[in-house]
């Protein structure tokens, strides 16, 4: 009988402040996906929060005396800025297999796990420009982690869609050594303010420049949910309305309530980042994959929020044709993401039982099948030409129970996946 694993899951989330209850949710998300994946996998898992807010000595001793020797793989988020807790974790666990959420891990050769950022951009920026957006600006108020690299990232592709970079339109980066600089510095805010009144006095002054060259601004991808956040607190505070040409993109899914009428996002997926970190972990564990990966990046998804952005369709066969386009091409790429009609329909901005009713209408037959059928070819495939364990396939297939995949398998192919297999050779 194979061993079974036991994983502790450490997650520096804030917990204790209502204004950051969005964290909350994407930690029970997270933590759905690891459950979901170590149920499959016939793992134990173990859950420990470690309060940001806390003292940091109270936090290093809750650490310190944890007895990490117990377990057999690490799973944790550590806030970026507590990289002593980091030092402290890396220090106890060194013959312990571990990987990181969200966040590389300077000096210790950890691998982590994260939405891919750069294609996040490359998507956003082209969706724009499908979009018929051609002057599209940059915001960003900090220098984060990544913050050049996107910057680059993001002057690269409006470069190789023959967009025009202009300096005015940028905030946070300068067009032509890309080094961070913001066009205004704090010395222009209004004498006499000190503290968090001058930081927000000096935000505003950044706003303020920012609209005035908005309009020769199509769009806008702002670099982060704070940036994001700050301009549309900024809004509201001085009653301004954001106008209507400039479209709010962000890369994250935060704030979402508030902002949901205005952005176009990537999508976060926290479930599928949990399911992907604990699978990884385990393949590290049980040497099935021999090779430490660095990072395991995720494919960014693209939610269209903003109606602004997206063009009438007044043709029927039109919007039919994009409908089912849309469709299979998503389908076949993410065919293992669970619950695909409830995205789509958030996608398409209908409820799940007009989708699939429209679904039904447009390729004659029910979508569920749809799914089964994607599935299935791929399962097929990886168990034809390939050794990989039918348990993994049955997983990477989107189904979480052996015996449904075979009655599904067997309904397509006639025979069990098991014997399919024996009498291709492998």
């Amino acid at each position: 009988m194979e061993k079974e694993n036991k994983i502790l899951v450490i997650l520096n989330f804030n917990t204790s402040s209502a204004i950051s209850i969005f964290n909350i949710e994407k930690a029970y998300q997270l933590l759905y996906g690891i459950q979901k994946t170590a149920k499959f996998l016939n793992t134990c898992n173990e859950y420990h929060w470690v309060d940001r807010f806390e003292a940091m000595e109270k936090q290093k001793k809750y650490l310190f005396n944890l007895k990490f020797d117990q377990f057999d793989g690490l799973l944790f988020d550590i806030y970026p800025r507590n990289e002593s807790l980091l030092g402290l974790i890396c220090q106890k666990t060194k013959h312990i297999p571990k990987l990181r959420f969200f966040e590389p891990s300077d000096g210790y050769n950890i691998p982590y796990v994260h939405i891919d950022q750069e294609k996040g951009i490359k998507l956003l920026v082209n969706h724009l420009y499908d979009e018929g957006f051609k002057n599209i600006g940059f915001f960003t108020l900090k220098n984060y982690q990544n913050s050049k690299r996107n910057f680059i990232c993001f002057k690269n592709e409006m470069q190789k869609l023959g967009l025009a970079l202009k300096n005015e339109n940028i905030t946070g980066f300068n067009v032509r050594n890309d080094s961070f600089e913001l066009k205004l510095n704090k010395r222009n805010t209004e004498p006499g303010l000190t503290g968090i009144d001058k930081y927000n006095d000096y935000l505003f002054a950044v706003f303020r420049n920012f609209l005035n060259n908005a309009k020769n601004i199509d769009a806008c991808l702002f670099l982060s949910n704070y940036d994001a956040h700050c301009f549309y607190e900024y809004a509201i505070i001085n009653n301004i309305e954001i106008p209507g040409n400039i479209g709010i993109v962000t890369l994250w899914d935060q704030y979402k309530n508030k902002l949901s009428k205005k952005i176009t996002t990537i999508y976060d997926d926290y479930q599928k980042i949990g399911e992907i970190s604990m699978l990884a972990l385990h393949e590290i564990i049980t040497q099935e994959k021999r090779t430490k990966c660095d990072k395991i990046l995720l494919e960014p998804l693209l939610l269209i929020r903003m109606s602004s952005l997206k063009k009438t369709l007044n043709d029927y066969n039109y919007k039919t044709i994009m409908f089912k386009n849309q469709i299979e091409e998503f389908t076949n790429e993410n065919y293992s993401r669970p619950d695909l009609a409830s995205f789509f329909a958030r996608y398409f901005q209908m409820n799940k039982q007009y989708f699939l009713y429209k679904f039904k209408q447009v390729f004659n037959h029910n979508f569920t099948d749809y799914v089964n059928s994607i599935r299935m070819q791929k399962s097929l495939s990886k168990i034809k030409y390939t050794s990989t364990p039918i348990t993994r396939i049955v997983f990477e297939a989107g189904y979480n129970n052996l015996q449904y995949f075979n009655r599904i398998f067997k309904k397509f192919y006639n025979v069990p996946p098991s014997v399919y297999r024996k009498n291709t050779g492998l």
